[in-house]
């Protein structure tokens, strides 16, 4: 036996055994429109304060992702607050509350001349609400898609 012969042969010169006939399944339906979950459109705020609880994260996440995926949609963003205060620092406040969730929009990937930011202040608060419960719908943002 000579050292030539000891040399194992290269990996294409070796048969492969046969792959079986393994079927292959079916891809899975389409899931209808009507039954995918949609995230949620409303962002709630604490009194008099303009960043986002970590809890919406996940929708925000999942707007991201829509966006992203759909590249005609728009997203309008529109911010309110409650009725307590002036209505300039209302008005100025739901503007930052606005802009807070397009920053971390856009942080995720999605681009900013997609996003229309819309601030009402205090103009969509509940009339006549005076106390935290019945105020905290209001200090809200609203996402809605065109």
């Amino acid at each position: 036996m000579t050292a030539i012969d000891a040399v194992p042969p290269p990996p294409e010169a070796v048969p492969k055994p046969p792959i079986p006939d393994v079927p292959v399944p079916p891809a899975p339906a389409p899931v209808p429109a009507s039954e995918v979950q949609q995230p949620a459109r409303v962002l709630f705020f604490e009194p008099d304060a303009y960043k986002l609880a970590p809890r919406y994260r996940p929708t925000l996440e999942a707007h991201a992702r829509k966006l992203k995926a759909s590249p005609a949609l728009r997203l309008v963003i529109e911010a309110y607050t409650d009725n307590r205060g002036a209505a300039d620092y209302n008005l100025a406040l739901s503007k930052k509350r606005a802009e807070t969730v397009a920053k971390q929009l856009v942080a995720m990937g999605v681009a900013r001349h997609r996003i229309e930011l819309v601030h009402h202040g205090e103009r969509g608060a509940t009339k006549g609400a005076r106390n935290d419960v019945a105020t905290a719908g209001d200090r809200r943002v609203e996402l809605r898609y065109r």
